[in-house]
């Protein structure tokens, strides 16, 4: 193997490590059916704090985009399980609240791949780039886009 493949190899690295391991991670929750009991859980608490489902799932996203998830693979984990939302929701609706929380995630998360080969480029630290420089933005942008959301569930 030549040097610039493996450089090109090594640079991926970063990236990818993230997205297989929440591969794997998706892949056991689906197949063991534990992906039912944790939304179950996710329901419960959904009913406690008295909180638009739709409203829960974007800062589900979120959560685990912090927690160190890739946020697409967070999506389609949650995509998978939620073969029932309760509510009667429009598939469109819920695919936007997931991307909401995508959008949000990659924009302010610590530990997303744009952040990870921005950091590394530039030099500077990941909170600096991301959750520094982007918090108004991405608060800004939850909010529009959960009203957003709102208005379309009326509708």
């Amino acid at each position: 193997m030549d040097s610039s493949s493996d450089r090109g190899f090594r640079e991926k690295e970063k990236g990818n490590a993230p997205n297989f391991s929440a591969g794997v991670l998706v892949g056991t929750l689906k197949e063991t059916g534990y992906g039912q009991e944790l939304f179950s859980f996710f329901l419960v608490a959904i009913n406690w704090l008295n909180v638009n489902i739709l409203v829960g799932l974007t800062f589900v996203v979120i959560l685990l985009g912090f927690c160190g998830f890739p946020p697409i693979p967070v999506m389609v984990l949650l995509s998978g399980i939620l073969s029932g939302v309760p509510g009667g929701y429009p598939t469109d609706l819920v695919a936007l609240s997931l991307l909401l929380g995508v959008s949000v995630t990659i924009i302010i998360a610590p530990v997303t791949v744009p952040l990870l080969l921005i950091s590394s480029q530039n030099g500077r630290s990941l909170i600096d780039n991301g959750f520094r420089t982007n918090i108004l933005f991405a608060v800004m942008l939850l909010l529009v886009g959960l009203l957003y959301i709102q208005l379309l569930t009326l509708v």
